[in-house]
């Protein structure tokens, strides 16, 4: 979707990669979204940002229970406390159980 590539492309490449348009206009099952959160950056994690993530995760998958959906972190650290809160909201939850 054009809108996956539109920040780099306008922030590192001077808007100059030509992107075909998607077929599908954004809306709340498609496209990206920018959430600010107060958390704080350290050891290359962000536990509120992740916490964050996983709250609108576990939104979608209740409200979208027939649709899937992706995750993208900036690095491993930030990959593996996004898991374990995944893992924490998931556990003795029966819909987002069956879910995943």
């Amino acid at each position: 979707h054009e809108s996956l590539i539109a920040f780099s492309n306008r922030n590192f490449y001077d808007s100059s990669l030509v992107v075909f348009p998607s077929a599908h206009a954004p809306s709340e099952t498609l496209g990206i979204e920018t959430v600010r959160v107060a958390g704080t950056w350290q050891g290359k994690t962000n536990v509120e940002e992740a916490r964050a993530v996983v709250s609108a995760a576990a939104d979608f998958m209740r409200r979208h229970p027939d649709k899937s959906f992706g995750i993208v972190a900036m690095n491993q650290p930030q990959r593996e406390c996004i898991h374990e809160e995944l893992e924490r909201r998931v556990a003795g939850d029966d819909e987002l159980t069956d879910y995943m």
